[in-house]
């Protein structure tokens, strides 16, 4: 990581990250009850055990909106994945609370660059470069041990 002036800049690899993609824009969402979304309920820390969906990792419940115990289904099917970036006045378990990874292009980087930083990181502008193609981003925060990760709609 190096930091000059107002811009921070960094390589690294780049996992898509579909947290956040909750069909809020008609696309497609990432975890859905059946196991038919972008993302196996798997990567979310679910999985399908007597034909209920359940968490299956003890980090399951810091992804998706939760219900007794287990992820809430939504209408149609569809279990909403958190953002940390998130719509201020929209309820912790409504889909149109999290920034959606479907449509919205975000980059995320882990606390370790927000804390290094100075001034406001996350939702702050990004740009991602490969290959010479570039894409304006924003920027959201996660995992502790990754860098780079980027939206559906980044990639």
């Amino acid at each position: 990581m190096v930091q000059r002036a107002k811009k921070v800049t960094f390589v690294a690899d780049a996992d898509i990250d579909a947290d956040g993609a909750n069909g809020q824009n008609d696309a497609r969402a990432a975890y859905m009850a059946d196991d038919s979304g972008s993302e196996a309920l798997a990567n979310g820390g679910m999985g399908i055990r007597h034909g209920e969906v359940v968490g299956i990792a003890d980090w399951f419940k810091d992804i998706v909106a939760i219900e007794n115990g287990k992820p809430k289904i939504f209408p149609g099917g569809v279990i909403v994945s958190k953002t940390a970036y998130h719509i201020r006045g929209e309820q912790e378990d409504t889909p149109k609370r999290y920034v959606d990874a479907a449509t919205v292009p975000y980059v995320i980087v882990p606390p370790v660059i927000i804390q290094r930083t100075t001034g406001v990181v996350r939702g702050c502008f990004a740009r991602v470069t490969y290959k010479g193609n570039s894409v304006d981003c924003m920027i959201g925060d996660g995992p502790h041990k990754k860098i780079g990760e980027i939206s559906i709609a980044a990639a």
